[in-house]
């Protein structure tokens, strides 16, 4: 006879599975769910406001006006003698042209000159107010930072949306409570513009753009953190 043993044979001897006890954390296990004063409402300028405050949006116009000075816009040229006339921004034409990004953004029409195609006669109701030449000159010269010549270091290349990204975040965190089990995944910003900064990522949903380390729960952004891809 083999003196083999089978494989059941041979756990017989083992001791028994000490009896698992499950983690316990210091708080009691909950879902997320959102605590800002904005939750539940159905006002979509109300969640709007939470996040961009008024006072930063008309910043943000501060900022467009100096840029677009500095850059001369608005004056002919000899490559450009038909250029229209810029007129300096305030924080209400702002807001719309952020309504007519966000409109756009739900929408995903080919061209954006088509939102201003009447139908029936009838134009979008976004796009009654702000023409679309308006919309373009906005879309050229908005800046989020106060225009400098300093040269922006490597390891800090969003220090121009700083103005956004750290009060964003702040009002992001302030509005929310995570659920008890989260971790850090990467997501993708989709550019496809000219940046040293991007990086391609095959098999992906979006292929090409910023790498972003982000905790995220129930669909929200709760923070995250921009990272650096070029070598040194």
């Amino acid at each position: 006879m083999s003196n083999k043993l089978s494989a059941i044979e041979k756990i017989k001897p083992l001791p028994a599975p000490q009896l698992h006890i499950p983690f316990q954390g210091l708080f009691p296990s909950h879902k997320a769910q959102a605590i800002c004063t904005a939750a539940g409402s159905v006002d979509p300028y109300k969640l709007f406001s939470w996040f961009f405050l008024y006072e930063q949006v008309s910043l943000l116009a501060k900022h467009t006006n100096m840029y677009a000075a500095s850059h001369g816009a608005g004056l002919a040229s000899l490559h450009h003698p038909f250029i229209c006339k810029w007129y300096p921004t305030c924080t209400s034409k702002l807001l719309v042209h952020f309504a007519i990004l966000i409109y756009m953004g739900l929408s995903k029409t080919a061209s954006p000159k088509l939102f201003w195609r009447q139908i029936n006669s009838i134009l979008l109701e976004p796009m009654m107010q702000m023409s679309y030449t308006r919309f373009q000159q906005l879309n050229r010269y908005f800046h989020i930072s106060e225009p400098s010549e300093l040269p922006i270091q490597q390891k800090k290349w969003w220090k121009k949306l700083e103005l956004l990204n750290s009060s964003t975040q702040d009002w992001a965190k302030e509005g929310f409570l995570l659920s008890t089990n989260v971790a850090i995944d990467e997501m993708m910003i989709w550019f496809l513009g000219r940046s040293e900064y991007t990086i391609g990522m095959l098999n992906k949903p979006i292929g090409l753009g910023y790498k972003v380390l982000a905790v995220c729960d129930a669909n929200y952004t709760y923070d995250w953190e921009l990272t650096v891809t070029v070598l040194e």
